[in-house]
């Protein structure tokens, strides 16, 4: 009788254990998300199958690790998994390119954002087409117009442009028309044209 007894106990213990690290894992998920999409993480393992690298879900990992990430792959859909063993992205979307200074671009539906290395949005997906971040902006393309992005989500250039770009000396300057005038950040866009003399 004792030693059943004792046997409940040390099950009981090692089931509260196991609960309590599922809960952890549960709320580590849950922290700091929005949706079901967001709060997907996967503990991946990894196995070597001829030359594939293969994660626990069943993903390829298609890519070299790039500032901590590597591209992963599942019936034509890719994601991102860290060198942790954790998937930041589920492999949902049709194209990813690598993390560029902290962000990877991700597309989704035919529309580009970018994700951090949490796998977090910076935007909803509403870009054709998106650059990498570079001194902290990405030029971004809707409906054929051009505009800059920053690392906050903000267009700090609306997408409203012919064209875009950064010259050596930080100076934003953007093309309507045929003619390139700088930019400034004021919130009536006919302010922000400089004459040039």
């Amino acid at each position: 009788m004792k030693g059943s007894i004792k046997s409940s106990r040390n099950f009981m213990v090692i089931m509260a254990l196991v609960l309590l690290a599922m809960n952890t894992q549960a709320q580590l998920v849950a922290y700091n998300t929005t949706t079901l999409e967001d709060a997907y993480i996967a503990t991946t393992t990894t196995e070597t199958v001829g030359n594939a690298v293969l994660t626990n879900t069943g993903a390829m990992i298609v890519s070299a690790y790039q500032e901590g990430a590597a591209i992963i792959k599942l019936e034509n859909k890719y994601g991102l998994v860290n060198k942790q063993g954790y998937e930041i992205c589920q492999p949902i979307y049709e194209d990813i390119h690598l993390f560029n200074r902290g962000y990877a671009a991700v597309k989704k539906n035919g529309q580009w954002t970018f994700v951090n290395k949490q796998g977090k949005k910076l935007t909803p997906l509403r870009y054709d087409w998106v650059g990498g971040f570079n001194d902290g902006l990405a030029a971004v393309l809707k409906d054929g117009k051009w505009g800059l992005l920053n690392e906050q989500g903000f267009e700090v250039v609306p997408t409203t442009y012919k064209a875009v770009k950064v010259d050596q000396d930080g100076r934003i300057w953007v093309q309507m028309n045929e003619t390139w005038k700088p930019f400034g950040a004021k919130r009536n866009i006919d302010e922000a044209f400089v004459t040039a003399s």
